[in-house]
């Protein structure tokens, strides 16, 4: 594997990671809004999704 393919594996991986953790703090997010305000079903977040 040459090294410009392992950055680019690398990097990819780490973007991955971190959408998929923003994707989950906005579920948690979404979700304790819909605890806190039981009126307000969507959030424009889960929208952007």
């Amino acid at each position: 594997m040459s090294l410009m393919t392992f950055l680019v594996w690398y990097f990819g991986r780490q973007a991955e990671e971190r959408r998929k953790k923003a994707i989950q703090q906005a579920i948690e997010e979404a979700a304790a809004d819909s605890w806190k305000q039981p009126d307000v079903r969507r959030a424009p977040v889960a929208e952007a999704a």
